[in-house]
């Protein structure tokens, strides 16, 4: 995200605040001085075994509330390296979108879980897709779709065209055959 003064949000320099004081800027370039342009950015420095996203499906605008039901596309893998932290702090963006160096840990994830609410936000009710462990002979293993004690089985593209509240992605080291 670029900070600027075009945008309005440009980063505060206490420093460049500082040196135009010391100099005995006028309090007018002093404001002007300390408003600087920046890059701001956030990188993983840490990846989970399992990573959990949750999607915001409730809105409240002040004493209203509603459930968001707008249809969220969501991949089957995740590759989060262009989100990771390099060996070191980057201070110019070419640095930024260096590649990382996570010690050898894989930063793709594959969607192994999915939990849906239906209904409206006065009441609903939780079901869940969930990928099945591997086989073992190579064949890619199976979906299921939970709702309370009934259990079905499902598609990869039933599991994709859900309505999703919350995502769980295996990173692919940790999956049984690399899902």
């Amino acid at each position: 995200e670029i900070l600027d003064h075009a945008s309005g949000n440009a980063f505060h320099c206490e420093v460049c605040e500082k040196r135009a004081k010391d100099r005995g800027a006028s309090a007018e370039q002093v404001a002007k001085e300390k408003l600087q342009p920046a890059v701001r950015f956030f990188q993983l420095t840490k990846l989970p075994p399992v990573l959990t996203l949750h999607l915001k499906r409730f809105s409240a605008q002040g004493s209203r509330a509603s459930k968001i039901s707008t249809s969220v596309p969501f991949p089957q893998n995740l590759d989060l390296s262009p989100f990771c932290a390099g060996a070191k702090t980057p201070t110019t963006a070419t640095e930024i979108s260096s590649s990382p160096d996570l010690s050898g840990v894989s930063p793709r994830y594959a969607l192994s879980g999915v939990v849906v609410h239906q209904g409206s936000l006065l009441g609903g009710h939780y079901t869940t897709y969930v990928r099945g462990e591997s086989t073992g002979d190579g064949t890619t293993s199976s979906w299921h779709h939970f709702s309370d004690t009934l259990v079905t089985t499902a598609t990869e593209q039933d599991a994709l065209a859900a309505q999703a509240f919350l995502l769980f992605y295996t990173r692919v080291d940790d999956c049984l055959d690399g899902l």
